[in-house]
């Protein structure tokens, strides 16, 4: 696999910057912060970081209300401090993406402001404006200027851009020839191209599929005509992404709309074979076969090799792993183990190594309202404040989590016994491995509704793998049939993780054996193994 893009074989990490690192001492985390951790990053195993929103805003939605897509908010840094993480991050093997924000923009951007007047002007058909409510959704009235109404799919003061919607009068900007709009293209254009110039390798794309106004009951060709566009810049430097947030339709997303990446839908399915083996709810009753069958149809609809999709452990809207597992790190481990060995892209949010939790006490900040629980600082240190920041915990961005003197980087960094480590352990075989890796093909060996127990093959080339956990707090078996992996021949079958003691590693197997595999596995353990032909 030594002509796969580099995407594919990545294990990206997500940062919500402003409860990352905070070096200045404002309680706010910044870009010098996330380039102080990079030797963290590097150590766990990480490729790529995808930053949530750095550019100026308002911050009525944490960043994701740009007011200027062409400068760095000034609480996070400048662009001096990119550039320095760029390098720095490059130095180490580590690629650096940033979250593109282009379904709206704040209502205090300049684009907004001009449209908003009276007079006719360059922006006048920037944003979707009418005099009429239609097509559901929020329609917000301008009392001032235009005493017009415009549209907002998230809050009054996130203004949806306006990329040709069909349902506009015309001359209001209602199809991607208009001048205004092809002008709204043109600048989306060269704000990505100026950050690639800067050495950024790649976007996250926000909510892509609301460009076009999803909400309003548009088709997919605007996604499609508007993320191709963009496409064409990204290619012209070479190997970089696009990675996109789109939940309904994210196999057209990569085969339709020019993404390299995007989210799968089954984050939530995963999440759920976790909740149903936590401790406490009794016999498993869980499927397997559901999320494999599931995932199986949506990752073969993707046509391109070098496209792809991403299962992600969670992110800084959703809950984290560790709340679907009860806190058992024994648990969470195994959905690390899911999410880094099937044929995805794995994504993991900030803390989730370390086993943390949704914070119920967080308060809402900047909008999020009950999310801010998923955005509680990073615990670096069992010191004041985490080791995130030295402000006075009143001006902390939100509170750190309690517990975090017996849940953080220093207490589990070079514990073996630490899901920390484990989790480094796991991506470490994965780049060893390439039939752990996204291209890699997939055979299903044991998935059943009701059976903890989850296992399947993995092969690429001449490496082979066997992937089994047992999702359960019982011990549980399973018989499964290797010989397909291993063309009828009997094959030496080695334990690659979790390791053991010496002299229980390797098995030597007949093609008799190979055909009645046994699997053996303790309360929520799990076996990878590798199976080379003799």
């Amino acid at each position: 696999m030594a002509d796969s893009p580099w995407y594919q074989d990545a294990v990206i990490y997500q940062i919500y910057p402003q409860s990352f690192q905070d070096t200045n001492g404002d309680g706010i985390g910044d870009l010098p912060g996330i380039t102080r951790r990079l030797d963290y990053l590097q150590y766990l195993g990480v490729d790529a970081l995808w930053l949530c929103p750095i550019f100026e805003s308002p911050f009525t939605d944490a960043g994701y209300d740009v007011s200027d897509y062409m400068r760095i908010a000034p609480r996070y840094g400048t662009l001096g401090d990119l550039k320095r993480l760029i390098r720095e991050a490059h130095r180490r093997g580590i690629r650096i993406l940033l979250d593109m924000v282009f379904g709206h923009t704040s209502d205090q951007h300049r684009w907004f402001r001009e449209s908003s007047r009276f007079r006719r002007n360059p922006c006048s058909n920037r944003y979707l404006w009418s005099a009429a409510e239609f097509g559901g959704g929020k329609w917000v009235w301008n009392n001032e200027g235009r005493h017009e109404m415009y549209y907002a799919s998230w809050n009054v003061s996130q203004v949806d851009l306006n990329y040709g919607f069909r349902r506009l009068a015309k001359g209001n900007g209602n199809s991607p020839r208009d001048p205004g709009v092809r002008a709204l293209y043109r600048d989306c254009r060269r704000i990505v191209a100026y950050w690639l110039g800067q050495g950024v390798d790649g976007f996250r794309c926000d909510a892509a599929g609301f460009v076009g106004y999803k909400a309003c009951g548009n088709d997919g060709r605007l996604p499609r005509l508007f993320w191709r566009s963009i496409r064409k810049v990204a290619d012209k430097f070479g190997d970089r992404v696009l990675m996109s947030e789109e939940w309904d339709r994210p196999v057209e997303a990569v085969n339709e709309w020019g993404f390299h990446l995007s989210f799968s839908l089954l984050a939530g399915n995963l999440k759920g074979l976790l909740s149903f083996g936590k401790p406490g709810k009794g016999r498993f009753r869980g499927d397997p076969l559901a999320f494999d069958r599931a995932f199986a149809s949506q990752s073969s609809g993707v046509r391109r090799k070098d496209h792809g999709l991403v299962l992600f452990t969670s992110n800084h809207d959703s809950g984290r792993l560790a709340d679907c597992s009860g806190g058992c790190d024994a648990l969470t481990a195994l959905g690390f183990l899911l999410v880094l060995t099937q044929n995805a892209v794995p994504k993991i949010y900030m803390g989730d190594e370390l086993g943390m939790r949704y914070d119920s006490a967080a308060p809402s900040h900047e909008g999020s309202g009950a999310r801010a629980g998923n955005r509680t600082p990073m615990p670096w240190t069992s010191g004041r404040n985490a080791g995130f920041s030295t402000a006075a915990a009143p001006k902390l961005y939100l509170p750190v989590t309690k517990g975090y003197q017996r849940r953080n980087v220093g207490i589990q960094l070079g514990h073996p016994g630490s899901l920390l480590e484990e989790v480094r352990g796991m991506i470490a075989c994965r780049r060893r491995h390439p039939s752990l890796r996204t291209r890699a093909e997939k055979i299903t060996l044991h998935a059943r509704k009701n059976d903890p127990v989850y296992a399947y093959g993995r092969r690429c080339d001449d490496d082979t793998t066997v992937v089994a956990v047992n999702l359960s707090g019982r011990p549980a078996r399973a018989v499964v049939s290797l010989r397909g992996l291993t063309g009828g021949r009997a094959a030496l079958v080695r334990q690659l993780l979790p390791r053991c003691r010496e002299g229980l590693e390797v098995r030597h197997a007949s093609a008799a054996e190979l055909g009645r595999f046994p699997l053996s596995l303790g309360p929520y353990s799990y076996q990878v193994l590798e199976v080379a032909s003799l």
